[in-house]
């Protein structure tokens, strides 16, 4: 079997330079499927080459994730695979070589396989250079020679929503009010500041945050707080009919479908619609306020 790929070319693909423009995030594409999230970026090299970017994660297993490289090729009907960083989830062996293991690794395309009629990528080595699919990326970022913005970090999790602060933030003023803004606050953490607020003057308490590679709008619990301990309501003793104004929270908690959890509010955000999501919240946290105050 004649390879597609020599080694020596195989190298040439990984180092021609691959730069990201200011809008990379926003131009990835979503490929929904049962149990995982795939998102892919298009793009060309320095020298007219096309790639594919490649990420995916399993939404129930954190170690089962890929990163993925891979080069357009008219002579294939499918992409030629050249570099792909893996999570610990399964166990590798390669068929040349013999050895197995199950580590992080990245798979590397080789002549030798393709020769032997083995799938180019079918080499991988184990590796200690990154512990989670936000390391895998920055490890395939760096091997294959892409230049992303300066200012813009490497976080899977803005893959999956085409998240960037700055554009959020214009959604937020276009939408809702202009003295909106987000506040870092830890990894993939941010404090949302608003103007709304309770009737003693404290501002609302809302967070944006990442949960299990998912961006989320949440209170952390702080309006059923304000409601048990200014309005004497603990809706863990619900009872329908019992109390008119628990009535009127579930009745909130229904119209906006929230689940109240722990105690906290939460809205996803759903097909990248922060303000929507935000404003929903909004919403939800002054009328349970309300009700509790009847």
């Amino acid at each position: 079997m004649a390879a597609i790929y020599s080694d020596a070319e195989i190298d040439a693909l990984l180092r021609e330079r691959k730069r990201l423009g200011r809008d990379w995030q926003a131009r990835v594409n979503l490929r929904e499927k049962r149990g995982q999230v795939e998102r892919q970026l298009d793009l060309g090299g320095a020298d007219g080459t096309m790639f594919r970017l490649i990420v995916r994660r399993n939404e129930s297993d954190p170690t089962d994730f890929s990163a993925i490289l891979a080069v357009d090729d008219q002579r294939l009907d499918r992409f030629f695979i050249l570099r792909r960083c893996d999570g610990p989830s399964h166990r590798h062996r390669n068929a040349i070589e013999g050895d197995s293991f199950r580590d992080f690794h990245i798979h590397e395309a080789t002549e030798r396989y393709q020769l032997a009629g083995f799938r180019e990528d079918g080499f991988a080595q184990p590796t200690n250079r990154y512990g989670d699919a936000d390391g895998a990326l920055r490890c395939l970022f760096a091997d294959a020679h892409f230049a992303p913005p300066d200012d813009q970090p490497i976080q899977l999790c803005w893959w999956r929503n085409n998240m960037t602060t700055t554009s959020v933030e214009q959604e937020f003023h276009t939408g809702i009010a202009a003295e909106i803004r987000l506040e870092p606050d830890g990894f993939e953490r941010y404090q949302v500041a608003t103007p709304f607020m309770f009737d003693d003057g404290d501002c609302f308490v809302i967070v944006l945050k990442c949960v299990n590679g998912c961006w989320v709008f949440s209170d952390e619990g702080h309006t059923m707080m304000r409601a048990h301990f200014d309005c004497g309501i603990d809706m863990d003793e619900y009872e329908p009919g019992a109390d008119r104004r628990q009535d009127a929270i579930a009745n909130v908690l229904r119209r906006h479908q929230l689940d109240i959890g722990h105690g906290d509010l939460t809205v996803s955000v759903r097909d990248g619609r922060y303000g929507e999501a935000l404003f929903d919240l909004i919403q939800a946290i002054d009328q349970v306020y309300s009700a509790a105050s009847l």
